[in-house]
């Protein structure tokens, strides 16, 4: 239909859509984080053991007790608390290439014979 015949405000053109990010869209940042660092602390004032606490409590007194498995688990649960897990790297040359050894150049020949 065109614009002419359409009653008013019943068609109206859209403006293009804008590409990419815009300004103050999305989540806003380290909101999330404020509120989980909000409940961290709440839970240390307020006196109360953290899941963290407990099993390394139970680490502690299984290697006291010489119950290496049982520490060793206790170990295994608290390790993702404690240390971050490194991440895989990839590495590329220029372009994206591989870091392989450059080839020896080859030589072609060829004889002519008189």
């Amino acid at each position: 239909m065109t614009e002419k015949y359409a009653a008013p405000g019943r068609y109206k053109k859209k403006a293009p859509s804008r590409g990419g990010s815009r300004a103050n869209s999305g989540r806003k940042t380290s909101i999330a984080n404020k509120t989980i660092r909000e409940v961290a602390n709440d839970i240390l004032k307020s006196g109360k053991v953290t899941p963290l606490e407990v099993i390394l409590e139970v680490m502690y007194e299984c290697r006291r007790k010489k119950d290496m498995a049982g520490a060793l688990d206790a170990a295994k649960a608290a390790a993702p608390y404690i240390h971050p897990r490194l991440q895989a790297v990839e590495m590329s040359g220029r372009d994206g290439k591989d870091l392989t050894a450059p080839a020896a150049p080859v030589i072609h020949l060829t004889i002519k014979q008189a």
